[in-house]
C-alpha cells in the first residue's frame, strides 16, 4: 500500500502490532479504558473504598461546563483528591491508624473567579386574628460570578428566572409589578464587599443599572398603556415614580439591594474570613408590618454539626426592646389594624431563626433555612419561609 494513502490514519502500537482500522482503534481503547476501570474498583473495594468516597464534593468547580479553564482545575483537583484518599486508606490498612486527609491550601484559590447559582424559594403570609388575609410564592434563581476577573471581594450578582405566585388576584398583580423592578435592578449588579464583615460595601455599575431600569419603565408603560381608569393609571405612575427615585439615588438602591433576603443571607462574614465567625451579632431588619419601622435583633449562634470543609450552625434572634419604637408602632397599629381586627394592641415580637450549611474551605454559602415571624400577638401576624441552596 502507497504510504500516500495511510497519511492522517490513526494507529496504536501494543505488542508490535499496529491497528489502522478507525473502527478498531475506538473498541481498543473503549476496552482498554473499561479495564482500567474495573482494576481501579477491585483496588477501591481492596481498601474499603466506594467511588463516592473518592469525589471532592467540596469542588466548586464540580460538574460544570462553563470553561475549560474551570474544567481542566477540577479534573487537577479530583485527580489530586483521589490520590490523598486511596494513600490515606493503604495507610489505614498498613498500619490500622486513622490519618487526617491533608486539604489544599485554600488560601491560594480565594481570588479565583468561580461561579455559584442558587435557588431561593420565599413563602409570605399574612394572618388577621389568625385567618389568612393573603399569601405569596417568589422563587428566583440567582448567579454570582465571586472573584470576578480573579480580583479578590468583587462580585456580579444576576437575577435568572423569578416565579411569582400569590393570592388574592390584587396582591399577585402587585407583586408581579415589584418583581419586574425586581429584574431591571437586580440583574447584572456588579459590587464590592467589605473585607471585614462580607456584607455589601458599594454597588459599582449604577449608570448600567439605571439604563436597565429606563428599558424597564418604558416596558411597563407599553404593558399597562391599555388602563383607561384615570385613578389606576395615577397610581401605576406614581409607582413608577418611587422606582425611579430609587434607581437613579445610589443609596437608596444599595438599601433595596442590601433588604432581599437573598443578599442579606449570601453576602456574610465568612467570604472573608474563617475567624470568629460564630460569634454573636446584632443585625437590623425592616418591619413588614408597619412603615418606616426597624427592628434591631440580637443573635447566638451554635455549631450543630462540623467536618474539615463544612459547617451547619443555627442562628437564633432576641429583639432588642430597649431601641425599639413601640409607641410609634402601638399608634400605627390602633390607626390601621385595630379598625378591622377590633382587637386592643397586646404586645409587639419580631424573631428569626436560621440553620445554614457553609463551605469553609472555598468560603460559599451550601444552603439556608429561615424563618421569620412579625406579630402583634394573637392578633396579627407575618410569617416569612425562606429556603436557599446551591445549585450544581
Amino acid at each position: 500500500m502507497d504510504n500516500k494513502e495511510n497519511m492522517g490514519k490513526d494507529y496504536f502500537s501494543k505488542n508490535n502490532r499496529v491497528i489502522t482500522n478507525d473502527e478498531q482503534f475506538t473498541a481498543y481503547v473503549q476496552k482498554y479504558n473499561n479495564k482500567m476501570e474495573e482494576e481501579e474498583l477491585r483496588l477501591l473495594s481492596s481498601l474499603g473504598l466506594t467511588e463516592e468516597d473518592i469525589i471532592d464534593k467540596t469542588d466548586p468547580d464540580l460538574g460544570t461546563t462553563r470553561s475549560a479553564e474551570a474544567m481542566l482545575r477540577s479534573i487537577e483537583r479530583q485527580r489530586q483528591y483521589k490520590q490523598r484518599v486511596i494513600e490515606a486508606a493503604r495507610i489505614k490498612k498498613e498500619t490500622g491508624k486513622d490519618i487526617v486527609i491533608e486539604q489544599e491550601d485554600s488560601n491560594k484559590e480565594r481570588d479565583i473567579e468561580r461561579i455559584l447559582k442558587y435557588r431561593c424559594e420565599q413563602m409570605s403570609a399574612t394572618r388577621l386574628n389568625g385567618v389568612s388575609i393573603n399569601n405569596s410564592q417568589v422563587n428566583q434563581d440567582f448567579k454570582v460570578v465571586q472573584n470576578v476577573d480573579n480580583k479578590e471581594g468583587l462580585f456580579l450578582v444576576t437575577l435568572l428566572d423569578n416565579i411569582v405566585n400569590a393570592t388574592p388576584q390584587p396582591l399577585k398583580e402587585s407583586v408581579d409589578l415589584l418583581m419586574e423592578v425586581d429584574k431591571a435592578l437586580l440583574s447584572n449588579v456588579l459590587l464590592d464587599i467589605d473585607e471585614q464583615t462580607g456584607k455589601v460595601n458599594q454597588i459599582l455599575n449604577h449608570d448600567e443599572i439605571i439604563k436597565q431600569w429606563d428599558q424597564c419603565k418604558d416596558s411597563l408603560r407599553k404593558k399597562y398603556d391599555f388602563i383607561r381608569k384615570e385613578d389606576t393609571r395615577d397610581k401605576l405612575e406614581y409607582f413608577l415614580k418611587v422606582a425611579e427615585e430609587q434607581a437613579h439615588n445610589l443609596d437608596s438602591l444599595s438599601m433595596m439591594f442590601n433588604a432581599k433576603l437573598f443578599v442579606n443571607t449570601f453576602f456574610d462574614k465568612y467570604l472573608v474570613t474563617d475567624k470568629n465567625l460564630f460569634d454573636p451579632y446584632k443585625r437590623v431588619f425592616n418591619s413588614q408590618l408597619f412603615e418606616d419601622i426597624a427592628v434591631e435583633l440580637d443573635f447566638t449562634q451554635e455549631i450543630l454539626k462540623e467536618s474539615p470543609n463544612m459547617v451547619l450552625i443555627q442562628r437564633k434572634s432576641k429583639m432588642n426592646k430597649d431601641t425599639l419604637p413601640l409607641s410609634q408602632i402601638k399608634e400605627t397599629y390602633e390607626k390601621k389594624f385595630q379598625p378591622t381586627i377590633q382587637y386592643k394592641f397586646s404586645d409587639y415580637n419580631y424573631s428569626m431563626v436560621e440553620k445554614c450549611v457553609i463551605n469553609t474551605k472555598y468560603n460559599f454559602i451550601v444552603q439556608s433555612d429561615v424563618l421569620f415571624i412579625e406579630e402583634v400577638t394573637n392578633n396579627l401576624e407575618v410569617v416569612t419561609d425562606f429556603k436557599l441552596r446551591k445549585l450544581v
